[in-house]
């Protein structure tokens, strides 16, 4: 590759990569304990494998349109209105919570990295909340450029913690903790872990723009590749030294074992990982409003920075169950539809795609079917939970 095109290639898989590693990691190392580490790493190669197909579906859904749509507008263009609405409703949903998620455990994060803040209270969050959200005041390709160097950054400092933490690890942990009878318990939590459909029109977009849309497929492939190293390597180091120590944060859990200098590393990639993935959801959100809801920019703005305050006072923040639910539930369902939206594209849109992956329409009802059982096994999982 040319070394421009090098440059392009990395900077679309940082805006991948950067969305997909967010909220969800720091609960990849407990779930593992809690589902047991053999089954919690199946779920990791199966649902890896899933979303690689879904992602680059609807990638090829973006490459045979003309416009530049969110996952919304797709369903509007190719399924009709009841589905842009059913879509309309669960994305903004979605998206509204993961951002109140992520400045939640942004303010977490800078309390252990900024212990003297906690003296500030409240006022915390909204300092978070301010510098998270000024990164929607630029357009996007200045934003990108700061995703793309968070993620760097991001991707070394994950790497770097789970190596450094692997000699600590202890075989009777693994011993202890290979099975569990809580097998769903980890599925949604790393379904949700693992999605990126909010970074795909934006990943696409900007290769289009850069004239390097043969470069999708590669980008979405080695995305999520990496990621799922990433993953396998955090979850499995941690919850190898915590043990039945393991925290829903991964890292506080480590601090008897290793000191208070992991909880300011760690507490340093979990900043990076939730900002890096608010930049696009945020952006991804304000393009639902405007390009395929037509609300004018300013309106739209102001809807992204406050929908997620919303969830706030409506005390919406169980964390471990929400994120569960949102990935195996409004995951799936969102998986389906692109399904759908991939199958009708195909038949009505005359544009030669890039990549095409030509996948029967069998394989897309196997595919639907998976993801439909794995959507009832988390509501099952809630109910008899509760």
């Amino acid at each position: 590759m040319h070394k421009v095109s090098v440059l392009l290639f990395l900077e679309a898989v940082a805006i991948l990569v950067g969305t997909i590693i967010g909220g969800g990691v720091f609960l990849l190392p407990y779930a593992n304990i809690q589902s047991g580490f053999v089954l919690s790493n199946l779920w990791l190669i199966l649902l890896t494998i899933l979303l690689i197909i879904i992602h680059l579906l609807f990638g090829e859904v973006i490459l045979r349109t003309k416009e530049s749509y969110c996952l919304t507008g797709y369903a509007g263009l190719y399924l009709g209105n009841h589905a842009k609405k059913l879509l309309l409703l669960t994305s903004t949903v979605s998206l509204s919570f993961s951002l109140i998620i992520y400045l939640l455990l942004g303010v977490k994060f800078v309390s252990l990295i900024f212990p003297v803040v906690a003296v500030l209270g409240n006022a915390v969050f909204w300092l978070v909340w301010l510098v998270f959200n000024s990164c929607i005041f630029v357009n996007f390709a200045k934003a990108n450029k700061l995703n793309f160097i968070l993620s760097c950054l991001l991707i070394f400092l994950m790497f770097s913690i789970s190596f450094y933490i692997l000699p600590h690890a202890k075989i009777s942990n693994l011993l202890s903790h290979m099975f569990s009878k809580d097998w769903f318990f980890s599925y949604g939590i790393i379904f949700y872990a693992l999605s990126g459909l909010a970074a795909i029109p934006l990943t696409f977009q900007f290769l289009r723009e850069h004239n390097a849309s043969h470069f999708s497929q590669k980008v979405v492939v080695f995305s999520f590749v990496l990621v799922a190293l990433i993953y396998f390597l955090f979850m499995n180091s941690i919850a190898l030294v915590g043990g039945s120590h393991t925290t829903t944060d991964a890292i506080s859990g480590l601090i008897p074992f290793l000191g208070k200098g992991i909880a300011f590393a760690g507490a340093l990639i979990g900043l990076l990982a939730v900002w890096t993935s608010y930049i696009t959801f945020a952006h991804y959100l304000k393009n639902v409003f405007t390009s395929d809801m037509k609300i004018s920019n300013i309106v739209s703005l102001i809807l992204v920075l406050l929908l997620p305050i919303l969830f706030l006072l409506l005390n919406m923040t169980q964390v471990e169950d929400l994120m569960s639910l949102v990935g195996g539930i409004v995951g799936a369902l969102e998986g389906i539809m692109v399904l759908f939206i991939y199958d009708a594209a195909r038949e009505k849109s005359e544009i030669k795609p890039a990549y095409s992956l030509n996948l029967s329409t069998f394989t897309l009802y196997f595919i639907g079917i998976l993801f439909f059982i794995g959507a009832i096994s988390q509501i099952i999982w809630k109910f008899v939970k509760v």
